[in-house]
């Protein structure tokens, strides 16, 4: 077995995704019936096997509060965190007390070891369980990240005990690598992106026609799926100038199943290694007015008539009301006539 030879880029790549922001996109999955029900059954499995885990920790948590000594460490921690969250950080007093509280949380963890409550003893019992239900070990460990998180919140915080997914419940599905399990993909064919998961049909994404945003999303991951070699550009750049510039680069997806109105549907989240796309003014504007909501078109359209009810037309006159858009001010005109209001827009 050959040993990987260090690479000065493999160093320049890795500090160049820490420094990359991230955001969270979600689009629907475009699959049929027989796909969908057998993707909630996974989910379905990998809720089992997450609560056959938190049920032996739930336990080992109840025989760790039991003792009196944990439970005034636990409060003497808390105050010490409220305490220093009132505290100059530059003062010498918050330095003494954090000293104090790391301190504390040594002992509390020193506790928590000999109850066998720690994030290696989370991972072992979740690989033993998902060996049992023949889940991958990607789902597994992301699995057993996200229990250790609400048992940390139980053992460091007021959290009284964790819980169980219910039925109906469903965990996310989440691969922290964009190569296993759960694979973006281009389809060559259609130009489209598409997920694939290990025995299922591959998955095309949807994107609403009217959300403008997520076009513009679709669009630059798009780009970057047929163009990989961009990143290697902004590694070279960020190693000579120090200036991380960045792509839209996938990180890893996530397959979420919902039931909305009786029906199944199921949602891709994809992690994205760049600043979200900004998002444009649709031009329309909508005000409360008197217990009114008045929705005006677009701002180079006239409204001859709009229908407020709920305005008493004896005690309104005149009102002027202002839209701004991101380039243009314009002047919206409300007058009252006979029980309606008409409105005429203009520019300024």
């Amino acid at each position: 077995m050959g040993f990987k030879r260090f690479r000065p880029e493999n160093e320049n790549r890795t500090a160049y995704r820490l420094l990359c922001p991230r955001h969270v996109i979600a689009l629907e999955a475009d699959i049929d019936e027989d796909n969908k029900r057998h993707t909630f059954s996974k989910n379905d499995t990998l809720r089992r096997a997450d609560n056959e885990t938190i049920a032996i920790m739930r336990k080992r948590i109840d025989q760790l509060k039991r003792t009196r000594k944990y439970r005034a460490l636990q409060k003497d921690y808390l105050w010490k965190k409220q305490h220093l969250a009132k505290l100059d950080p530059e003062s010498d007093a918050y330095q003494q007390l954090d000293e104090a509280r790391k301190h504390t949380a040594n002992q509390m963890a020193a506790m928590q070891h000999q109850f066998l409550i720690s994030k290696s003893e989370v991972q072992k019992l979740m690989q033993e369980a998902a060996k049992g239900h023949k889940i991958p070990s990607v789902l597994a460990a992301t699995s057993a990240d996200n229990i250790w998180q609400g048992i940390q919140k139980v053992l460091y915080s007021n959290g009284k005990n964790i819980h169980f997914y219910k039925r109906g419940d469903l965990p996310v599905m989440r691969a922290k690598e964009i190569n296993r399990i759960i694979v973006l993909k281009v389809d060559k064919e259609t130009e489209r992106l598409v997920v694939h998961i290990d025995g299922l049909d591959p998955m095309p994404l949807l994107v609403p026609k009217d959300d403008q945003y997520l076009i513009d999303e679709y669009n630059a991951l798009l780009d970057y799926m047929e163009h990989p070699e961009v990143e290697d550009t902004a590694v070279r750049t960020y190693s000579e100038t120090n200036n991380a510039v960045p792509v839209f680069r996938p990180c890893y997806c996530a397959i979420q199943c919902k039931k909305i109105r009786g029906k199944l549907r199921c949602f891709v989240l994809i992690t994205i290694a760049a600043p979200p796309m900004p998002k444009k003014d649709k031009g329309v504007s909508s005000f409360k007015l008197i217990n009114s909501r008045v929705l005006f078109q677009p701002m180079n359209d006239v409204v001859p008539f709009v229908r407020c009810p709920d305005i008493d037309p004896f005690n309104i006159n005149f009102i002027v009301l202002f839209l701004r858009s991101l380039q243009t001010c314009f002047i919206v005109i409300v007058i009252r006539l006979t029980g309606y209001l008409q409105t005429s827009c203009c520019s300024c």
